[in-house]
C-alpha cells in the first residue's frame, strides 16, 4: 500500500523555519570563532568576525519581517491603523 504524500510547508513558512536554523547556525559558528580568535589574541580579527556575523544577521532579521509583514497582511480582517494602535498601545 502506498503511503500518504506528506504536506509539503507553504513556501513562506519554509523559508522562515530555514532563516531561522541558519541565525541558530550563525550564533553557534559566531561562538566558536571568536572563541578561537581571542584565544590566539587576535582581538581584530575576533571584531571583525563579529561584525560580519552581526551584518548577516540583520539581514536575516530584515528577511523575516518582511515574511512577518507579507503573512499579517493575508490575514482576514480590516487593519488598524499605526496611530490608533499606538494610541492603544500606550505608545503616544
Amino acid at each position: 500500500m502506498p503511503q500518504a504524500a506528506k504536506p509539503r510547508p507553504k513556501p513562506r513558512d519554509a523559508i522562515t523555519k530555514l532563516i531561522a536554523e541558519l541565525t541558530a547556525r550563525i550564533h553557534a559558528v559566531d561562538e566558536a570563532t571568536t572563541s578561537l580568535l581571542e584565544r590566539r589574541q587576535d582581538p581584530r580579527a575576533a571584531a571583525g568576525l563579529r561584525e560580519a556575523m552581526e551584518a548577516l544577521h540583520e539581514i536575516l532579521e530584515d528577511v523575516s519581517d518582511v515574511f512577518a509583514i507579507d503573512r499579517a497582511r493575508a490575514e482576514p480582517g480590516t487593519p488598524i491603523p499605526w496611530e490608533e494602535a499606538k494610541t492603544k498601545l500606550g505608545l503616544k
